[in-house]
């Protein structure tokens, strides 16, 4: 996580982290910006699902920003960092006793 964050910075990637709150905690992920466009444009949210993390679907916001759309990128409940690191599974709107 660390090193994708160093990543979009220093590639100059058009993402910022985001944290969308959720169950008394919030779902880490990323939106990306598609720079040409000058209205507002629409948006690919991709929620990776099994145990693919956020920063696995890189490739899924590329083509989006190619097309024109921006794309968020995010883990939900039972699923990478919310899963491993905020003991959150899905099903559940809380953590695990």
């Amino acid at each position: 996580m660390d090193a994708y964050a160093s990543a979009l910075r220093l590639l100059e990637l058009p993402a910022e982290p985001v944290s969308i709150p959720y169950a008394g905690t919030t779902l880490p992920g990323y939106f990306f910006r598609c720079r040409p466009a000058v209205q507002p444009a629409p948006l690919l949210i991709v929620h990776s699902g099994r145990d693919a993390w956020a920063e696995d679907c890189k490739y899924l916001a590329d083509a989006a920003l190619e097309r024109g759309y921006h794309c968020l990128l995010f883990d939900g409940p039972g699923q990478g960092r919310v899963l491993r690191l905020q003991d959150c599974p899905s099903g559940r709107t809380g953590r695990r006793s």
